[in-house]
């Protein structure tokens, strides 16, 4: 098999013209996620860009065909007083367990070209950090494998766990096996009853509603101004992008719990294909007694069982709540590969010195005091 010709997506300009390809790809790639899909990269990169923060996607072709896309950036970090050039995902506020696009039968070709061609533009980064890697795919293997001693050195860990939900069967076999969700949703329809509803909007006119209103719980309850949609304003502003387009395409659906009309939990998730993406939750603490945001969730997971999707998943890292009702928790892994230079070696030094200080300090002290004694 030839190798693969790379070109790099700079600009937010250059990425629009990949649009055509991307979606292509994105509709037969190995590893089909919304959190590379276009729209999704597209959005993030729009609304995060810092100074210190360039775009660096890359595309391989072979014979005019698009077989991988790697949606990076190189970002600028200070490491114990050495500034290193970060090779990471383009996408990675808002985002879980994000991916490279790759072609059937192409994945680890793809990535052997891509270690060469990383070879080659070595002066480009210092880092290469991967997250959130789903168990099970080529690149926890393939990657230490690929980047080796003496010229990079790879750590590898586990990194946040995500819980799946199967939803190809019905709902009755969950709701009979989990005790405390009857419970929670009984308790709360007997405080409500009539005045309880839940509805989901998923039409491409209902979302700005929808997003208004999530909006205005989130900001009321402990995210407002730390985590969520609106967190800040470029957060906002991302979403608003990315839920435009996802509505568009038939993709976004809000669920609303309400008592009274007014609204006391909301919930959001992104379908694609067979997956539900379960992203957003938030509800009224002052309702926080009946575990509003739990009855929501149980609500939301009960209208997408039995339909056309066979899995619901979860944020990795940020979903624990749910764990207990989980048909699988998936682990995640890390990959950190450094190229060994002079300025990673003076970091790494710094930072072993770092360390060693305070435990040297930490044994002064325990002799000073046993000669006291």
């Amino acid at each position: 098999m030839s190798g693969l010709r790379f070109v790099s997506h700079e600009t937010p300009e250059s990425l629009a013209a990949l649009e055509a390809p991307w979606r292509e790809l994105h509709g037969v790639c190995t590893y089909r996620s919304i959190y590379n899909s276009f729209d999704f990269v597209m959005a993030s990169v729009t609304a995060f860009s810092e100074p210190d923060i360039k775009l660096f996607v890359l595309s391989a072709t072979r014979a005019d065909t698009v077989v991988a896309i790697f949606p990076f950036q190189i970002s600028l970090h200070d490491f114990y007083g050495v500034r290193l050039k970060v090779l990471e995902y383009a996408a990675q506020w808002e985002s879980d367990k994000p991916y490279p696009l790759f072609r059937g039968g192409f994945e680890d070709f793809a990535w052997r070209e891509l270690v060469r061609f990383l070879s080659t533009n070595r002066r480009r980064w210092n880092r290469f950090n991967l997250i959130e890697i789903r168990e099970g795919l080529a690149a926890i293997e393939e990657l230490p494998r690929l980047f080796r001693l003496p010229r990079y050195w790879v750590r590898s860990r586990e990194d946040n766990r995500s819980p799946l939900m199967k939803l190809g069967e019905p709902w009755h076999k969950r709701w009979e096996t989990h005790r405390k969700m009857r419970k929670r949703v009984r308790r709360m329809e007997r405080s409500f009853g009539d005045r309880l509803h839940f509805q989901i909007f998923d039409q491409p006119d209902s979302w700005q509603d929808c997003f208004q209103a999530y909006v205005k719980l989130e900001s009321r309850g402990w995210k407002a101004g730390r985590v969520g949609v609106g967190k800040d304003r470029r957060t906002l502003s991302f979403y608003n992008d990315l839920f435009a387009r996802l509505a568009a395409g038939g993709h976004l659906s809000f669920g609303v719990l309400s008592v009274d009309g007014e609204p006391v939990a909301l919930e959001i998730a992104y379908t694609f294909g067979a997956v539900v993406y379960f992203s957003h939750g938030t509800f009224d603490e002052k309702y926080a007694t009946y575990s509003p945001g739990m009855v929501s969730t149980a609500y939301f997971l009960r209208h997408f069982h039995g339909a056309d999707f066979d899995e619901g998943d979860y944020l990795a890292g940020f979903a624990a709540y749910v764990a207990p009702w989980a048909d699988l928790i998936v682990p995640s892994h890390r990959l950190v590969i450094h190229r060994v230079s002079p300025a990673v070696l003076y970091s790494f030094a710094v930072k072993g010195l770092r360390k060693l200080l305070p435990a040297r300090r930490s044994n002064e002290s325990a002799d000073n005091r046993r000669q006291r004694v």
